[in-house]
């Protein structure tokens, strides 16, 4: 019981990915993978090729966001910065920032 809790929980996470995730229709891939789980945030490239992405969500939609990007070819995620932060209780939206 305790362990579905902890899935259930809402987290917000900031996640840095690093390998073959620009110029491959990541941004985008995030944003419907995201909005089909029911998952809050934003995903920005960054100018290093990196790109940064908040999402918030149950634990599991969380997981399964990420786990759904790394078995997305084009998409290779080489390295992923995972740190939880502060939930933002108001979004309802999950956007592609433009750099």
């Amino acid at each position: 019981m305790e362990h579905r809790e902890q899935n259930s929980s809402v987290v917000r996470w900031k996640i840095l990915f690093s390998g073959r995730v620009q110029f491959v229709g990541f941004r985008y891939t995030v944003c419907f993978i995201a909005k089909s789980l029911k998952v809050t945030g934003w995903v920005e490239n960054l100018d290093d090729g990196s790109v940064i992405m908040e999402a918030q969500g149950r634990r599991s939609d969380v997981r399964r966001l990420i786990l759904k990007l790394k078995s997305h070819p084009p998409i290779r995620i080489e390295h992923m910065d995972i740190r939880e932060i502060p939930v933002e209780p108001k979004e309802k939206y999950f956007s592609v920032m433009e750099y």
